[in-house]
């Protein structure tokens, strides 16, 4: 009796063991079909951005009161205008002296008392910037003779930005006279090439930009994005990538299997590679995380 039932536990054992050796590849198959992720491939363009302060040299011209008195103001803050167009007027004892302005360019009267100090033409003449002293001109100011009244800016001439990019990710090349740099401010880029730098501890660079956005006349300090990385093509996760031996490859979707493509990668940025292959083609699915998936294996 003992024996027949010794024998039917491991009758069932020995069953149970075969039914859960069939069931595994079944089990498998199943949970990578549920846990599998696919997308499809296409070109995509990836950017790496480090966050920069920046001073703006500018060529601007200060306007000084010709005498004391009143201020009163006869352009718009912003305002184009040419050489010899009255801006300002200054009213004293019944005597009004009519102000003009030195040059063709953009009026404004906010000040910071850099004016005078900032030359775009030697930017890398100051090395030392003094305090700013933001000053804004309004009508009924009453000023003494020799008072800033106004700064008229070129906005057709280049401007110079002053940078001390502080990220590890900015290669030694991008420091060098001539290096382009792209800022981006507002979403938009600007290109700005290297002109100057003084040398140190926290490196400065001065950045010409012949194009820039219309806050560089108007304040003294930018926010910009400066791009020190980017990378196009068809660009998937690093974590796609599965190697068999030294040939790197991915899993790509072929009538509703997976299977694998050898790769070639041509280059990397933060977690995405840019690949291409003989069996590579646009609007193709691959898998995005290949750990749960064989050769061969279903995923419809």
């Amino acid at each position: 009796m003992q024996k027949s039932r010794l024998s039917h536990v491991l009758l069932a054992v020995l069953g149970s063991a075969v039914a859960i050796w069939f069931l595994i590849p079944v089990v498998f198959s199943y949970a990578s079909r549920q846990l599998v992720q696919t997308a499809i491939l296409h070109p995509q363009y990836e950017r790496c951005s480090v966050t920069l302060q920046a001073l703006v040299f500018r060529d601007e011209t200060l306007v000084r009161a010709p005498a004391p008195g009143c201020l009163g103001l006869l352009v718009s803050d912003g305002e184009r205008v040419s050489k010899g167009t009255p801006i300002a007027k200054i009213k004293d004892a019944g005597i009004e002296r009519i102000i003009v302005s030195p040059r063709a360019g953009v009026v404004y009267f906010n000040l910071d008392g850099l004016e005078e100090m900032l030359s775009p033409d030697r930017p890398d003449a100051l090395r030392t910037i003094p305090g700013v002293k933001p000053l804004r001109r309004s009508a009924g100011d009453v000023l003494c003779k020799g008072d800033p009244v106004a700064r008229v800016v070129d906005n057709l001439d280049p401007v110079v930005l002053r940078v001390t990019p502080e990220s590890a990710a900015v290669t030694p090349e991008r420091y060098e006279p001539g290096a382009m740099w792209i800022l981006c401010v507002d979403r938009q880029d600007y290109r700005g090439r290297v002109v100057a730098s003084l040398p140190g501890e926290e490196a400065t660079l001065f950045l010409r930009l012949e194009r820039y956005p219309d806050c560089c006349l108007r304040e003294r300090f930018l926010t910009c994005q400066a791009v020190v990385g980017e990378l196009d093509g068809l660009l998937v996760p690093r974590s796609a990538i599965i190697c068999r031996g030294e040939q790197e490859g991915i899993f790509v979707v072929y009538k509703g299997s997976s299977q694998w493509v050898p790769v070639e990668i041509l280059g990397q940025l933060n977690d995405k590679v840019s690949i291409k292959g003989a069996g590579l083609s646009e609007g193709i699915n691959y898998v995005v995380n290949p750990r749960w998936v064989k050769e061969g294996a279903m995923l419809r």
